[in-house]
């Protein structure tokens, strides 16, 4: 069966703030020290799409078993219509976690998933909501599921949209 490839129709630019792996050399119990500020450009379908690329474009470098994190649904929501273009939009976006091998299952048409879980994340401004949801979905997959001991804010995956979403 032939599946046409997505066109890529958006351009996400998103900066974020990475932590750093400590150096061997410093003898600490943490495992990272300090945090590097990337930018980080991707195109994808469409601009949710783009910043979830932007995103794991800076991240799998440090984390990666997150490139096994699929994006499976996003929903917006209106929460105050009377309020138009002003309306605070609710963001719900869906993940999932393959289990380990399941690429080579050519057989099945779903994989088998290890889990599965959303976030959700509110605000005037609908990418600075699609951002936070991402990141929030992220720092779960890393924490809950892909097991990273983090102190503090290790791990907070924290991001925000450098510019706007081209098209």
């Amino acid at each position: 069966q032939h599946q046409l490839a997505p066109q890529l129709s958006a351009r996400g630019t998103v900066k974020l703030r990475v932590p750093r792996p400590a150096s061997a050399s410093l003898g600490g119990d943490r495992a990272y020290a300090d945090a590097d500020e990337l930018l980080e450009v991707a195109e994808g379908n469409g601009p949710v799409d783009a910043l979830y690329r932007a995103l794991l474009k800076g991240l799998t470098p440090r984390f990666p078993s997150l490139s096994r994190v699929q994006l499976l649904d996003y929903k917006v929501r209106i929460l105050d219509p009377e309020l138009a273009t002003e309306a605070t939009t609710r963001v719900l976006i869906s993940f999932s976690l393959p289990a380990e091998g399941a690429d080579q299952a050519a057989a099945a048409d779903a994989p088998p998933t290890k889990a599965a879980w959303s976030t959700v994340a509110a605000d005037t401004n609908v990418i600075s909501a699609s951002v936070s949801a991402l990141c929030d979905g992220l720092e779960f997959a890393l924490i809950g599921l892909l097991g990273f001991e983090c102190d503090d804010d290790e791990c907070d995956v924290t991001a925000t949209v450098h510019e706007a979403v081209e098209r």
